[in-house]
């Protein structure tokens, strides 16, 4: 008999784990966490196959499937239920998928790569945003997540000064500088308790404005197309709720091979 194709929804990942032999594996147990109730957001994990499922393509209608080291990445599946993909329709703006046999990334060049998801329904706060990443350059002024425009964003920064910072809307709270190499960096949005996060430590906290929903997420550039930076994404969590953030650190840190 035919295995037939992996559900991905939340209430089916169970069933289909037994059916095909799976156990609870971290990502299983992550994504159940995050979105089993119902919440909105995306996760994005730069692995040709996830799940047994094609998860990256060559172009963005997702007809190519990546399947080798220095292929383009025009679409990125969505691992959460809410099937928000990250799309760059013009190939000379793709990424390109890079491994090294262990760890899987997608290397945005800084100069004009970045992949855009508008989102089928916004992920209102609190909430957590959280990206796995390798700083490859000391560009400032720019972005390793943000919003589809700046009234819903919610956006993490480096800042002309070299700091890392958060922003909600018109809101932003800023920490210190990030050094080049691999970390996890995080905002826990929650109004008048926000946080900025590196490698899992706190290193600023303020009131980060938590009316403000994202309808979408713009990877490596600001969503007029500018700011890109040099940087390896190893994964991104982008979730309602705010408890689970040492989860979704754990699980990233993981992705990219750095201890927290």
């Amino acid at each position: 008999m035919a295995i037939r194709p992996v559900d991905l929804s939340v209430t089916n990942i169970t069933a289909t784990s037994v059916r095909l032999g799976w156990e609870l594996t971290p990502l299983i147990v992550l994504i159940r966490s995050l979105f089993g109730a119902g919440e909105q957001g995306a996760l994005y994990i730069p692995m040709p196959i996830v799940f047994g499922e094609q998860a990256l393509f060559q172009d963005s209608a997702g007809t190519v499937p990546v399947t080798a080291d220095g292929d383009p990445v025009g679409r990125m599946l969505d691992q959460s239920p809410n099937n928000n993909r990250a799309i760059q329709s013009l190939s000379a703006r793709r990424p390109v998928y890079n491994t090294d046999g262990t760890l899987n990334f997608a290397a945005f060049d800084g100069i004009d790569d970045f992949l855009q998801a508008t989102y089928g329904a916004a992920v209102t706060p609190p909430c957590t945003l959280s990206i796995a990443m390798n700083r490859l350059d000391t560009t400032n002024a720019a972005v390793l997540l943000t919003g589809l425009d700046a009234a819903t964003r919610h956006q993490i920064s480096i800042t002309s000064g070299g700091n890392v910072a958060a922003f909600v809307g018109s809101s932003g709270i800023t920490g210190g500088p990030l050094a080049i190499g691999v970390h996890v960096v995080t905002i826990v949005i929650n109004g008048a308790t926000s946080s900025l996060r590196i490698d899992g430590a706190v290193v600023a906290s303020g009131n980060l404005d938590e009316s403000i929903a994202a309808t979408g997420l713009t990877i490596s550039s600001v969503w007029n197309g500018s700011n890109y930076i040099k940087q390896d994404v190893y994964g991104i969590v982008h979730a309602e709720g705010v408890n689970k953030v040492d989860d979704i650190e754990s699980y990233l840190s993981g992705l990219a091979g750095v201890t927290l």
